[in-house]
């Protein structure tokens, strides 16, 4: 082997191993922890603490590492259950309008293939109606049929899926963001895809991710970094902005101005009214067919893309 080569991989050798040596140094000390990491294998089943509260409350949760599930069940009360391998650090309050629910653990290194997912399990009555807090480190997020709950979500790791709810604030650094109904949604996630069936009123950003509508929504206002927005219909007002993606819109039925706007990326709508399309790109093709007739409509689609195309029936 060359001389200077050995001496250069020596070099990065003492480095790294140095390296190591000082980060275990900070955790065993206490400075750093891998509380965002987790390897884990299924969800733990050792119940630590369960609970049966008569106060019909708001529901305010707090966890490191812990998934959350909120189910809906034919019951009078709300019933918690708290789920843990480790022994964790955990706490069930109330006050006159709000329980609060922590779940935290005690050593936050969770390598190893076998350890088991901690779990917050929260059963309310059908008829719920209250505000949902849930604030997470590392915390998948589950929310079953609540169709009169507004849901806020802050988590640095994790998933948000819920089949139906009222409203929700959800953001996120890295997750997925999938909910079949929902009236009004405000989201904000760095890195991961956002999926809805139905919506009403819908405002997100997403730094890298995709953005679908699976069904319809009524009004939509979405801003993507690199990803692709594709909705199925539209029956209001359409706000669009990609850096790097396309747009694909099956339906829309437009009421109010909207715009489109992408750096690099398509624009495909195959089939809208009510509206006047007006289309321009700086390197691609435009394609608007069948539009001069609603020339002189009140309402104004605005579609520009600097490098790509434009086709819209």
């Amino acid at each position: 082997m060359n001389k200077g080569l050995t001496i250069t991989l020596i070099v990065l050798l003492t480095i790294l191993l140095f390296s190591l040596v000082g980060v275990m140094i900070l955790l065993f000390n206490g400075k750093i922890s891998f509380e965002g990491i987790r390897f884990a294998s299924g969800y733990s089943e050792k119940l630590v603490e369960e609970k049966e509260i008569n106060n019909i409350s708001n529901l305010n949760i707090k966890t490191d590492i812990a998934d959350v599930v909120v189910e809906e069940k034919d019951i009078n009360n709300i019933k918690v259950e708290l789920y843990s391998e480790k022994e964790p650090i955990y706490e069930i309050t109330e006050n006159t309008d709000t329980i609060y629910i922590v779940l935290k653990q005690k050593n936050k290194m969770q390598f190893g293939l076998f350890n088991k997912t901690p779990r917050i399990v929260v059963y309310v009555p059908n008829t719920f109606d209250k505000e949902i807090k849930v604030n997470g480190t590392t915390s998948d997020i589950k929310i079953g049929t609540l169709p009169k709950v507004s849901l806020s979500v802050k988590a640095s790791t994790g998933d948000v899926k819920a089949k139906e709810l009222y409203k929700a604030n959800i953001t996120l650094s890295t997750g997925d963001i999938k909910i079949d109904d929902i009236k009004e949604l405000q989201s904000v996630s760095t890195t991961g895809d956002i999926k809805l069936d139905s919506a009403d009123n819908v405002k997100m950003v997403t730094t890298t991710g995709d953005i679908k509508i699976q069904n319809k929504v009524d009004s939509i206002e979405a801003k993507t970094t690199t990803g692709d927005i594709r909705i199925n219909e539209v029956n209001n007002s359409i706000s669009l902005t990609t850096s790097t993606g396309d747009v694909f819109i099956s339906k829309s039925t437009l009421k109010e101005n909207s715009s489109i706007t992408t750096g690099t990326g398509d624009v495909t709508i195959d089939s809208i009214s009510g509206c006047y399309v007006e289309g321009t790109t700086k390197v691609g093709d435009t394609n608007i067919n069948n539009s001069d007739k609603d020339r002189k409509s009140d309402v104004i689609l605005k579609i520009k893309t600097r490098v790509g195309d434009i086709k819209v029936n």
